[in-house]
């Protein structure tokens, strides 16, 4: 069985710790769980935000709406497949998402009157930028050799997966979350 080696922290030494193939295994498994549910955590914000977008326009509606699905089918893909080209073509299109956002809130997106013109800056969209943000960072952390220490540190999958979910709706019920 293949030996991982695991940085564990203790009485503020840092120390390496040979852990069990299988324990490395558990925490790629954990990291593709939580870059699952920030995936669907996205799409869920997208969802929830599609009809006041539908209402402003409804290619901008449609827009966040197949974005959501996007989401959520890539989601699935990924804790299905275990595949890296399914990570990379994900986090591809989380990266385009967050360069769009980050477009539309400085240079502006183009309105009814064809004048292009800057979104505020609203909760709902920071929050989903940072958990495609995370999407991206757990896409590419390594998931051979030696673990990072840092992924050790993360709370536990138990943990973070309701709390992603539970903040990613909580989001949509701040007023003008998304302007």
């Amino acid at each position: 069985m293949e030996q991982a080696v695991v940085s564990v922290v203790s009485e503020g030494r840092t120390k390496d710790v040979r852990a069990a193939g299988s324990e490395q295994a558990s925490l790629r498994k954990h990291a593709t769980q939580v870059a699952a549910a920030a995936l669907v955590g996205a799409g869920g914000v997208h969802f929830g935000v599609a009809p006041d977008h539908f209402a402003e326009r409804p290619t901008h509606g449609l827009f966040f709406l197949l974005a959501g699905i996007w989401q959520c089918w890539a989601a699935a893909l990924v804790l299905a497949r275990h595949s890296a080209v399914h990570r990379y073509v994900a986090a591809a299109g989380n990266i385009a998402l967050v360069a769009l956002w980050i477009v539309s809130r400085t240079v502006g997106i183009p309105n009814t009157a064809g004048q292009w013109v800057a979104e505020p800056v609203g909760i709902a969209d920071v929050w989903t930028v940072l958990i495609e943000t995370a999407f991206v960072v757990l896409v590419f952390t390594p998931r051979q050799g030696r673990v990072p220490s840092r992924l050790v540190r993360i709370p536990s999958a138990s943990v973070l997966i309701p709390a992603i979910m539970i903040v990613s709706v909580g989001v949509l019920f701040v007023p003008a979350a998304h302007h």
